[in-house]
């Protein structure tokens, strides 16, 4: 037989899992308090922004104080766990100065989302804003914060704030360097105008719309040039602004220019510099404006009669005849207007031809022509267009047969008295 152990079995350890049980009871119980100290201000701020975004909100999240640093911690949680965080923008400003520095330290954050929410609150703030946070988040690389940065900074005056300006017209974003160019025009600082003239030729039209808007107000002699070239600018707004910055100009520089431009390469330039001179009234022009009347472009052939008109040199009027046999109707239109601005004893013949012109504007500029040119030879054909169906024709001859009555009536004799 085997031998027998006498010796005793060792005694069972049952405190071991006890005591283990314990401890990981009171881990747990641990973990759920630090689990309830950070979801109560998930779940404060949660609760406040249901309730609206006003003072009573910060109140219940503790003050402004307080507030600012939950509306912080939850505008960094990742956006899938935060419903309504970009509500937090709206919010922050009822926080007042104290949350200034907490977003401007949520601006550094390395959550896009969180920055873009920090950007928007503190141009919501109408407390002031250290500028220094401002110009770094103009070089972030979220789109949307430095649209909210530079917007910022636009309200902000303050010449340290020119330098950032003139390098976000460099912005991949259209948005950015439109805000940038109209921020700049607020400043007219003289560091400025070659970027502006830079930012005149934009791919983006409303980048160069604010840029020649800046230019014209920045008044400065280097502008001259640009704004001419601008007034070829494809964007009517282009044109048009940096056209009526020319035409009230009384420098020689412009007006040379101006008169150079009429027969510039770019239709557009020509035109738009053939209609500043009916502003302009400069007789150096008359020549310029008559050799644009063959010019390819119905425009810019319309624009310098209506400039002949405006200026009134008899040496337009042979010109302005030939303009009337112009294939655009337009042409034509603004050639009879001008012929019967000018009154010369040529004109009669032609503008009676004008009133059988195909086309009824024409037409009925002839009638009022005529009236003004003190055609009397055009009552008869005057008469007739009484009975014409286009209604403006009507009262285009009548208001000529009026003119043309009172004329007659000053150069009749006077009535002699019969002998006593």
């Amino acid at each position: 037989m085997p031998e027998q152990n006498d010796q005793p079995a060792p005694p069972l350890r049952t405190w071991r899992p006890m005591a283990l049980w314990t401890a990981a009871l009171v881990l747990l119980a641990l973990l759920f308090a630090l689990f309830q100290s950070l979801l109560r201000p998930y779940l404060e701020v949660r609760e406040a922004l249901v309730l609206g975004y006003n003072d009573l909100a910060v109140t219940q999240l503790g003050g402004p104080a307080s507030a600012a640093r939950k509306l912080a911690f939850y505008a960094r949680l990742p956006e899938s766990w935060a419903p309504h965080q970009s509500a937090i923008a709206w919010m922050a400003p009822h926080c007042g100065a104290e949350a200034v520095p907490v977003f401007i330290g949520l601006l550094q954050t390395g959550r896009a989302h969180a920055r873009r929410i920090a950007a928007e609150a503190l141009e919501n703030m109408e407390v002031p804003v250290p500028i220094e946070p401002l110009i770094v988040a103009l070089r972030d690389q979220d789109g949307e914060v430095r649209w909210h940065a530079i917007t910022m900074l636009r309200r902000i005056k303050d010449a340290r704030v020119v330098e950032p300006l003139i390098a976000a017209l460099h912005d991949e974003r259209n948005a950015i360097r439109v805000c940038a160019v109209s921020a700049l025009a607020e400043y007219r600082d003289p560091r400025a105008v070659e970027p502006l003239i830079g930012a005149s030729r934009d791919q983006d039209s409303g980048v160069r719309y604010g840029a020649v808007q800046a230019l014209v107000l920045m008044n400065d002699p280097r502008t001259v040039e640009p704004l001419i070239a601008a007034m070829g600018d494809e964007d009517d707004r282009v044109r048009l602004t940096a056209a009526e910055a020319l035409q009230n100009s009384k420098g020689a520089q412009a007006r040379g220019l101006l008169i150079a431009a009429l027969s510039a390469k770019n239709a557009n330039l020509r035109a738009t510099a053939t209609w500043v001179q009916c502003e302009i009234k400069d007789p150096r022009a008359v020549a310029p404006l008559i050799a644009a009347l063959a010019d390819p472009e119905g425009k810019v052939r319309a624009y310098a009669a209506m400039a002949l008109s405006c200026i009134e040199d008899r040496r337009a009027v042979e010109p302005l005849i030939a303009a009337l046999k112009d294939s655009d109707a337009e042409v034509r239109f603004q050639a009879v207007q001008a012929l019967g601005w000018l009154k010369d004893a040529q004109v009669g013949e032609p503008l009676l031809n004008a009133l059988r012109d195909s086309n009824a504007d024409v037409r009925w500029a002839a009638a009022r022509a005529l009236g003004r040119a003190g055609e009397l030879r055009a009552v008869a054909p005057l008469t007739a267009a009484l009975r014409d169906e286009d209604e403006r024709m009507r009262s285009c001859a009548a208001e000529a047969l009026k003119l043309l009555k009172g004329l007659s009536d000053a150069k009749a004799p006077p009535a002699q008295e019969p002998p006593k």
